[in-house]
């Protein structure tokens, strides 16, 4: 599915990717100088000193900033883009299975939710990346609040690792 769109080396960019984009090439720049950790864009934003790393998750975006020392700007990021489509079918497959134990019904929905036509519209074609992000860990979130309010409240853990997952996309 993303390959066509790899094969042209050409991204049709939005605001919101020409953003996240910067991010992850101040990210790349600064791993490259050695500097594991980035607050403020020194080389990217047209050299003004951005500090928008303080105000935005980044932790989704170091991997495709590492994906960018072995691939293409362009190639990159639609390797990122299926890393997070691929996580996006096991997470959701594995939340199904745990809820349902059925493999059928888990491959089924998996299916459905990472090929939901709003899913496949945040990105790779209208490049809203954060709700993309976002989006791969949904169902870790439905998953806990069903095992807390009708199953076992002990699972709270599961609750709290989607919601954190949830808020720390990009």
């Amino acid at each position: 599915m993303i390959y066509p769109l790899a094969a042209t080396g050409k991204i049709s960019a939005s605001v919101d990717w020409l953003f996240h984009s910067a991010r992850v090439e101040q990210i790349y720049d600064n791993l490259r100088q050695g500097c594991k950790f980035t607050f403020i864009a020194t080389t990217t934003f047209q050299h003004t000193g951005v500090g928008s790393f303080l105000f935005y998750p980044d932790g989704s975006l170091y991997i495709w900033a590492l994906l960018r020392f072995i691939l293409s700007p362009v190639k990159a990021y639609y390797a990122w883009v299926g890393i997070f489509l691929f996580l996006t079918f096991v997470i959701s497959y594995s939340c199904m299975l745990k809820f349902s134990n059925d493999k059928l019904r888990s491959f089924i929905f998996a299916l459905l939710y990472g090929l939901a036509p709003y899913h496949l519209y945040l990105s790779p074609v209208n490049w809203v990346i954060g709700e993309f992000t976002a989006y791969t860990f949904i169902p870790i979130v439905f998953l806990g609040i069903y095992e807390v309010l009708q199953r076992n409240e002990k699972e709270w853990p599961l609750l709290a690792v989607g919601v954190a997952f949830v808020n720390n996309a990009v």
